[in-house]
């Protein structure tokens, strides 16, 4: 487990498993109020995927492939802590949000490669928002 803090609010990371963080918040006219949001990383090389329940979909908040810190996925060349690609997180939002499962392959092939010689990661954190038709795309 890992403690970090993003957006001014405390997140857990867990491979492969989330922990939720309450945040209040209005954003694109959508009320994220008592919404959960769900982080986790993926190591280089490792797939992945977010499922939402039935009626929900996939909003997500951010991402980020590279290396911002040097504890989460601590293995290899973990000595920066400053590289991102800069279309990771348009790329994860395109592929995710509206559906209720996505998969994700956190790679340099799909984000490019953002920081040579260093280990690297996809951090993701999104909530799952009830479909306001009760469908979510599939």
């Amino acid at each position: 487990m890992i403690d970090l803090m993003l957006f001014k609010f405390p997140l857990k990371i867990f491979f492969f498993d989330f922990e939720t963080s309450c945040v209040s918040r209005i954003k694109n006219g959508v009320n994220f109020d008592n919404i959960s949001d769900q982080s986790f990383a993926l190591c280089a090389n490792q797939k992945g995927f977010i499922r939402c329940e039935k009626g929900s979909k996939i909003t997500v908040i951010s991402a980020v492939y590279g290396r911002t810190d040097n504890k989460v996925c601590p293995h290899g060349n973990i000595n920066t802590r400053t590289c991102r690609s800069l279309t990771s997180e348009m790329k994860v939002k395109r592929s995710c949000n509206g559906y209720r499962t996505c998969h994700l392959h956190a790679s340099n092939e799909i984000f490019g490669n953002p920081c040579n010689n260093f280990s690297k990661y996809l951090e993701v954190t999104y909530s799952c928002v009830k479909d306001s038709n009760g469908k979510g795309k599939f």
